[in-house]
């Protein structure tokens, strides 16, 4: 069976016209509306992120996935108002640009740190507070933000540290910093470390 053509200019007029539908019920005050429309458009912009996918370039899909990120952190602002920054709808109406050029050759810097404003909501998400933590200054939930980075660097968050067996040697490997480009495209990330002997045994 022919695989079915896929217009990708078709496709993006289509993302604009539900993305200006979502930051209008967001202009109007009107975050159930909003909240629903960004929901629905980032969903499908991570479908699109999807290696399996041939529609878009790696670079285009790059850009899909920090639209569909800045889409998840208004709904984060939308549904906590007052606890979680997220994204402002002032700033999640400059990426519309990056839509509207996705498949023109006109390359502009993303509108957005988007890095930046996931740690951002991240320090402010109110899973913080569920578990027992006290509320803090704005100072503070950076400082904390990085101590716990600091914090699972070195106790890890994967498996317990080994018990020592007698006899045996034990070899504890710990990964001060690891550089990933894009580093928002990735979801659930972790990392596998195999230790072999010269002899190539796995240890």
């Amino acid at each position: 069976m022919d695989e079915i053509i896929r217009d990708p200019e078709k496709i993006v007029t289509a993302w604009l016209k539900s993305f200006k539908k979502g930051t209008d019920f967001d202009q109007w005050g009107q975050p159930v509306e909003a909240i629903d429309c960004y929901q629905r458009l980032s969903k499908i912009l991570k479908e699109e992120v999807s290696p399996y996918t041939a529609c878009f370039s790696d670079d285009q899909k790059k850009i899909l996935a920090k639209v569909s990120t800045c889409l998840d952190l208004r709904n984060q602002a939308l549904q906590h108002p007052g606890t979680v920054d997220g994204i402002s709808l002032e700033n999640l109406k400059k990426i519309e640009i990056s839509l509207k050029n996705l498949l023109s050759s006109k390359s502009t810097d993303f509108p957005v740190d988007v890095i930046a404003a996931q740690a951002h909501a991240d320090a402010q998400s109110p899973r913080r507070s569920e578990d027992g933590n006290p509320s803090v200054d704005e100072g503070e939930e950076e400082d904390q933000a990085l101590d716990g980075l600091l914090n699972a660097k070195v106790q890890g968050s994967l498996l317990p540290k080994p018990r020592p067996v007698e006899g045996q040697t034990l070899l504890t490997v710990r990964i001060e910093k690891i550089g990933l480009k894009d580093a928002v495209t990735y979801i659930d990330p972790f990392l596998t470390v195999s230790v072999k002997s010269t002899h190539f045994t796995r240890m």
